[in-house]
């Protein structure tokens, strides 16, 4: 593993901490009388693994459930493109 990623990796572990300690964050977006545990990357990790812009806060049966069901997930805001679309586009 590259030390650049090694740095990216301890920076997410302690941003994903401070993320699910949030009240706001407390439980899952998909099952929401579950207690969140987990962070979805609704664009995908990458580039996007420290953008908390980018995050979900689920349950694990949350975060199965929105990788089982993509389509319904697009749908519902569970998972985003990754694609820039133009205001000319939409």
């Amino acid at each position: 593993m590259s030390k650049k990623h090694s740095k990216e990796l301890k920076t997410y572990s302690q941003l994903r901490k401070e993320f699910l300690e949030k009240f706001e964050n407390m439980f899952c977006a998909v099952y929401p009388h579950l207690l969140a545990t987990e962070v979805h990357h609704t664009k995908g990790r990458g580039k996007y693994l420290n953008d908390t812009d980018t995050w979900l806060a689920v349950s694990r049966e949350g975060h199965i459930w929105i990788h089982e069901n993509p389509k319904l997930s697009r749908e519902r805001g569970f998972m985003k493109s990754r694609i820039k679309m133009s205001d000319d586009l939409t």
